[in-house]
């Protein structure tokens, strides 16, 4: 009887753990967006609900081969080399013998997509934040979060016109069936989106973070990506307006070495104004590599 007994206690032990455990385990990830059980009471779900928007930036068709492709050997900023043979998709972009089947571009529009999806998720949890919020703290967190998501809605947008031009205009959660039946916008109601988007964000994002949130969207970050946007309209006024804001700042400058932008001391320097975290760790080959 005594030896059925500690038989016994070593299983009674483990159930107990897995249930105390439970709760700790059951963590939701927060480059995930958050499902129906969102509580808006509690603040430290605030970030969570724009940390997803954050985490499709690191989409391969975002910004690994294909941003490189359009962006980059497409501009002649860089050489696509090795051979005809090699990526032909990408020897078409160089060669601007690309049609609508170009897989590159369909991945540039599909990421891209994804992102504002993300973004336009995280923009409208932040009224339901406000309104349960009691903290007026935790409410001015809450807009300035999307004010983050709206940075990155209109990162999105503006690269979707700048390679497509006329693209479609949803700034709530569709689905791809309902994307597909979204008409498109002109480019000047879209840059009038873009700007907008922007101009709300500026107004309450912070002008900079402590270390541990390094690369995360400032106010100052909201202004470049409008100067840029003022930029391609050749509004050179606005322009020349939000870049003398940004150098008065203090908070940025050249590097004495160009190549050190390039390298692991040259992240998030006085140079950096919006860069995307990634990671090698655990990485040998694949996206995360072309995106260091």
């Amino acid at each position: 009887m005594t030896m059925k007994k500690y038989r016994i206690i070593p299983f009674l032990l483990a159930f107990l753990l897995l249930v105390q455990c439970e709760d700790f385990l059951d963590i939701r990830p927060e480059a995930s967006l958050p499902g129906v059980g969102m509580d808006y009471t509690k603040s430290e779900n605030i970030f969570l609900s724009v940390s997803a928007a954050y985490a499709k930036l690191r989409n391969w068709g975002a910004h690994v081969f294909p941003y490189i492709g359009a962006f980059e050997i497409a501009s002649d900023n860089a050489d696509k080399g090795s051979t005809p043979e090699d990526n032909p998709t990408m020897l078409e972009l160089d060669q601007f013998t690309f049609d609508s089947g170009n897989s590159l571009l369909n991945d540039l529009w599909n990421s891209y997509y994804e992102i504002v999806s993300g973004a336009n998720y995280s923009i409208h949890q932040m009224p339901l934040f406000v309104e349960a919020l009691l903290s007026s703290e935790d409410r001015e967190y809450a807009l300035q979060c999307q004010g983050e998501g709206k940075t990155i809605r209109a990162y999105a947008y503006f690269n979707l016109t700048r390679l497509f031009g006329r693209v479609p205009l949803v700034d709530t959660t569709l689905t791809s069936e309902q994307l597909a039946s979204i008409p498109q916008s002109s480019t000047e109601a879209l840059y009038d989106f873009i700007e907008n988007d922007l101009e709300e964000a500026i107004k309450v994002l912070p002008e900079s973070y402590s270390s541990e949130w390094a690369g995360r969207i400032t106010r100052y970050t909201a202004m470049a990506i409008k100067a840029k946007v003022h930029l391609y309209q050749e509004e050179w006024d606005s322009v020349a307006s939000l870049t003398d804001r940004i150098i008065a700042s203090g908070r940025y400058g050249l590097l004495d070495d160009f190549r050190e932008v390039f390298s692991i001391d040259g992240e998030n320097s006085r140079e950096s104004l919006f860069e995307i975290q990634s990671s090698t760790l655990g990485k040998t080959t694949g996206p995360m590599t072309y995106i260091e």
